[in-house]
């Protein structure tokens, strides 16, 4: 398991066509683990081509970023 788990994204709004990116951090995971991700709260019509799920692999620092790229004039994001 990857014990705790904390994601952040670089920037809190996003235009059509802006990419966002998430970054998850794991406490406990090692380096090379593949964690499997979903987003939602978006349509897929919202993410212009991005799949809304996949899976990361942690760094050597526990770390994986994933990008989405905005198919809708802008979206407000906050931390859940």
């Amino acid at each position: 398991t990857a014990g705790e788990l904390r994601i952040t994204q670089d920037r809190n709004s996003v235009d059509e066509g802006g990419t966002v990116t998430f970054t998850l951090r794991a406490t406990s995971s090692a380096p090379g683990t593949v964690l499997s991700y979903s987003f939602s709260g978006v349509g897929r019509g919202d993410l212009d081509g991005t799949p809304m799920g996949g899976t990361v692999q942690l760094d050597s620092a526990r770390g994986a970023e994933v990008g989405f790229v905005m198919g809708i004039p802008s979206i407000f994001l906050q931390d859940q």
